[in-house]
């Protein structure tokens, strides 16, 4: 590909590492979700009923412009996760429990013990993100060495 000028070549560039980053987003998302999955799967309350909140809590950013790049976010949604007031715990509290693997929250009692759906996939990702993003630019066919 031949660019007539400096704008053209950066666009390229630029619309390829968009695209890095929507696939780099989602294997972000896929390994994160990985483990909610698990974290539901290995508990069956017996004390409340669950909702799921936490679950469909798990979302992905749009995709940004930042004027030299893109950026692109994987979170929990605290906003979402609503529970009734009084005994239940708040949003914070479940996520804070579920982070580390704790199950349940009622009346703040927390069953521990299970996989957790921050801390885990996050010391997947602090080793991973930079392999993760450099496969993707390569296969958008940005060389990197």
């Amino acid at each position: 590909m031949v660019f007539k000028n400096e704008k053209q070549l950066k666009d390229f560039i630029l619309r390829k590492c968009e695209n890095a980053l929507i696939k780099s987003q989602e294997q972000v998302y896929q390994i994160i979700n990985r483990f909610v999955k698990e974290f539901y799967a290995e508990f069956s309350p017996e004390m409340y009923e669950r909702t799921y909140q936490l679950y469909r809590s798990l979302v992905k950013s749009d995709i940004r412009p930042t004027g030299s790049g893109y950026e692109a976010y994987v979170y929990f949604d605290f906003g979402s996760l609503v529970y009734d007031s009084g005994s239940k715990p708040s949003g914070e509290q479940v996520m804070n429990a579920a982070s580390y693997g704790g199950h349940g929250a009622e009346g703040l009692h927390i069953i521990a013990g299970g996989t957790g759906i921050w801390d885990e996939p996050m010391q997947i990702l602090n080793t991973e993100a930079i392999n993760t993003l450099k496969r993707m630019l390569i296969s958008e066919g940005i060389p990197i060495k």
